[in-house]
């Protein structure tokens, strides 16, 4: 009994390490359990495929790929990529797929998949942006994507997915450069990038802070201030002048009032055009600052762009102010 144990044991043993093993190209090596692995696996992805799912359906070919190297799966993967946007991942899926060697006994299916992926790669690889990066001056960097290394900086062309990227370049002592680029689908751009050492990059620093904030946000500052500062005193004009037009409404029949009711209206008419003015030129002066600084070309082109925002007076019985809504 206690030999028994000992041989499932082992069994099982044997049965984890060749699912860990690497994969296997060529189909007939699989033991029945890895085939019915792969099997499960590519249903499963198909399934989500054909859902939209491309995520899961990725993490299912990939599963499926680690126990055997095939070109109907290594397709399939392909096409997750490119659904996802990972246009590059997915021309070296089609490429590993196309030229697999295959033996003289493989299915029509993984032939018919060859084709599929060698008409797969031709369609997308035009599509796919390209983009070469020049360092000034010569200088040696290694390139970074979003993070992500590309090595050294070459001559030829680097392959990027479409949509915005950060491109970095990192050079010897410390030196950097970046740039955000936005690739539509078959570009082919020229990036320069001029590398800054840490002691250019800490000077800059120094002399921003000794200039102080830029022109246009100590303008836009300003408006803001004197902007608000007229609403309040539309506030606190107009306010009394609804007050005082209740009561001359009340003493002034059809718009006849008494002598002993003239003064008041000298001051109703005060009161009303100094809260319009007020307001309009608070309105005015308030806008004018905050576009000033929404619109500050000193901001980083890597700051998230600021949203539209449309300003609009508002004057009630209880309130006084801007309305701003954000497009």
């Amino acid at each position: 009994m206690r030999v028994s144990c000992w041989l499932v044991a082992i069994s099982v043993l044997l049965w984890a390490l060749a699912l860990q093993a690497a994969p296997v190209t060529d189909p007939r090596e699989l033991l029945p359990e890895q085939k019915a692995a792969v099997e499960r696996l590519a249903n499963e992805g198909a399934t989500l495929f054909l859902r939209g799912d491309f995520a899961s359906a990725l993490k299912k070919f990939e599963l499926a790929e680690d126990i055997v190297r095939i070109p109907t799966i290594t397709l399939e993967r392909g096409r997750s990529l490119e659904r996802l946007g990972r246009w590059v991942d997915a021309s070296i899926a089609y490429e590993l797929a196309a030229t697999a060697a295959l033996p003289a006994t493989a299915s029509f299916q993984h032939r018919l998949a060859q084709q599929d992926a060698t008409k797969a790669l031709a369609d997308l690889a035009p599509k796919i942006p390209k983009v070469t990066v020049v360092i000034a001056k010569g200088a040696r960097a290694e390139i970074f994507v979003d993070g992500r290394s590309l090595g050294p900086a070459k001559t030829d062309p680097l392959l990027i997915d479409p949509g915005k990227h950060v491109l970095e370049a990192r050079g010897s002592g410390g030196a950097t450069a970046s740039k955000t680029i936005d690739l539509a689908t078959g570009a082919n751009e020229r990036v320069e990038l001029v590398l800054v050492s840490l002691a250019d990059q800490e000077a800059a620093r120094m002399r921003a802070q000794d200039q102080g904030p830029p022109l246009f946000q100590i303008l836009g500052w300003t408006g803001v201030a004197v902007g608000g500062a007229s609403l309040l005193v539309s506030l606190g004009t107009g306010v009394p002048a609804i007050m005082a037009k209740s009561d001359l409404e009340t003493r002034c029949p059809q718009g006849r009032c008494p002598a002993d009711a003239w003064g008041d209206v000298d001051r109703y008419d005060a009161l009303r055009w100094t809260a319009g003015v007020t307001l309009f030129a608070g309105a005015l002066i308030g806008g004018g600052g905050v576009a000033l600084l929404l619109l500050d070309p000193t901001q980083s082109d890597e700051k998230p762009a600021a949203q539209a925002v449309s300003l609009s007076p508002v004057l009630s019985p209880g309130f006084a102010g801007l309305r701003g809504t954000f497009q």
